[in-house]
């Protein structure tokens, strides 16, 4: 099933990253194309990600699933000209259509606005700016037509301690960052989420002993959760791409611990991971207690992920054994990078 599904789209990953090729055939030093499949059970999600040095930005993403429906998202975004940059993606199903459109100006070294218009089930505006110094604030202001909304978050950094507090008022969540910048020595990484509406809290927490993290990580990691740029407000996650593995927060050993809680179960995911510059190794186990039938639930996992030798291309494969029931099931992921130098 997980083959005839990777040929399932197949040709949508090729066709988009011949377009991206042909779209950039004069590419600047710097330049780097991803494209890549990761098939997991029955469902294939497929990118193709293409950055310029210029600043400029093409991403497409396929969600395949053979017995729900599939989902599409394109995002593209100009090189900045005199601080004015245009940005725009869509995501679409058979269900519905939701964009994005808006253009941000940078003036000056810390300080950036942006201003546009974006569809979910309403068609509305926002605006919002960006100031980065010792302290980040970003933060947008939206309204759909019914509704106004505020999201965004502010930071700071305070010798090598960061910490982060951030959220979205209409779907009232509230996301919290806390760590210890410190590349290349001992880090601390961790993230707490909280869904007032819903009930759920989820988190991670990641110990490195030569962290890979700088103070931008952090900050791109606040503005996710807090839907800056309208980020799942109006759409997929679509501009910042596929985000890295928690592997990649070290260049030697890390220790991570994913957990969730809501009303119905509670989930533990910690990791033991190695990490070189071509590879890495992690093992764990996924933890699961239902709170309604009062079972618990253990898997082993492993983790490897490696650069196939003499070429561009690079796999991972995730394996899951579920101790009380002898299933196994699986994960496998195959990519392409390129850069241009």
């Amino acid at each position: 099933m997980i083959i005839n599904s990777l040929r399932k789209v197949g040709k949508i990953a090729v066709l988009s990253t011949a377009l991206a090729l042909v779209q950039n055939s004069q590419v600047n030093a710097g330049s780097k194309l991803f494209t890549g499949s990761v098939a997991d059970g029955s469902s294939v999600e497929s990118i193709v990600d293409y950055r310029n040095e210029n600043g400029s930005q093409v991403v497409f993403d396929a969600i395949n699933r053979p017995e729900s429906q599939d989902d599409y998202s394109l995002a593209v975004r100009t090189p900045r000209d005199s601080g004015l940059r245009l940005n725009a993606s869509v995501d679409l199903n058979n269900q519905s259509t939701q964009f994005t459109t808006f253009g941000d100006f940078k003036r000056g070294e810390n300080l950036t606005l942006r201003s546009g218009v974006f569809r979910n089930t309403n068609t509305g505006g926002f605006a919002g700016l960006k100031y980065q110094g010792k302290v980040t604030a970003d933060l947008d202001f939206s309204h759909d037509g019914e509704e106004a909304n505020l999201h965004g978050y502010g930071s700071l950094l305070h010798g090598r301690f960061y910490g982060s507090l951030g959220g979205d008022l209409q779907q009232r969540t509230i996301s919290s960052f806390q760590g210890l910048v410190n590349p290349q020595n001992f880090g601390v990484f961790n993230r707490v989420k909280l869904n007032l509406e819903t009930n759920i809290q989820n988190g991670q927490l990641i110990l490195a002993d030569r962290s890979t993290y700088k103070r931008g990580t952090f900050d791109y990691k606040s503005g996710i959760n807090s839907n800056i740029e309208m980020i799942d407000v109006s759409g997929d996650i679509t501009f910042p791409g596929w985000a890295p593995a928690p592997a990649f927060a070290t260049s030697n050993y890390a220790a991570v611990l994913n957990w969730d809680n809501s009303v119905s179960s509670y989930n533990l995911k910690p990791r033991l991971y190695y990490t070189t510059n071509t590879n890495f190794f992690g093992f764990g186990v996924n933890a699961n207690h239902s709170k309604i039938s009062e079972g618990n639930t253990i898997k082993l996992v492993g983790e490897v992920y490696t650069n196939i030798p003499n070429s561009p291309l690079d796999t991972r494969v995730d394996a899951l054994v579920d101790l009380e029931t002898g299933k196994v099931d699986g994960k496998v992921y195959l990519g392409l990078v390129r850069k241009w130098k």
